[in-house]
């Protein structure tokens, strides 16, 4: 597991992997982060300056941790559609709601629902979540780390 030992944006990555383990949703050899190239890899593909608190997700579970999000698109190999699949999900359902220009959607859960942040709203930006036949997203969490927190112990 790589931590980069940093807490940035509001989020301790070693807190957030115990908090795996303990919660058994993963063992420590289940849990894989991406290297420091595929993030920059993934920025430069889809032009976006990531915060730095999804960064830390990604440098430390970015590529999974054992059940956590199982059944849901979040991880380093899904993560370049999932703009297109959200968009394609708000046209299916017809509704007059768009994506903001900055939005990055980091999580599409059984083609119905997905999760999002604006990556120009700081270090650590709030969440919203569109589900299918809603009339517009809701903002479920202040941060993409209290988001994740949150998740971990719902899970």
């Amino acid at each position: 597991v790589k931590s980069t030992g940093k807490k940035r944006g509001g989020i301790d990555v070693n807190d957030l992997i115990k908090l795996i383990i303990e919660k058994k949703l993963a063992n420590p050899d289940e849990i894989y982060g991406c290297s420091e190239h595929q993030v920059e890899e993934l920025e430069q593909k889809l032009d976006v300056k990531l915060p730095f608190a999804y960064r830390d997700f990604l440098l430390s579970i970015g590529r999974g941790a054992g059940r956590f999000f199982i059944g849901t698109d979040m991880f380093y190999e899904q993560i370049p559609l999932l703009n297109y699949y959200a968009t394609e999900l708000l046209q299916e359902t017809g509704v007059e709601f768009h994506l903001p220009e900055n939005a990055f959607v980091f999580s599409m859960h059984q083609g119905y629902a997905f999760a999002y942040f604006i990556s120009s709203d700081g270090d650590d930006p709030p969440v919203y979540v569109y589900a299918e036949n809603a009339v517009a997203p809701r903002m479920v969490s202040p941060s993409f780390s209290a988001y994740l927190t949150h998740s971990i112990e719902e899970h």
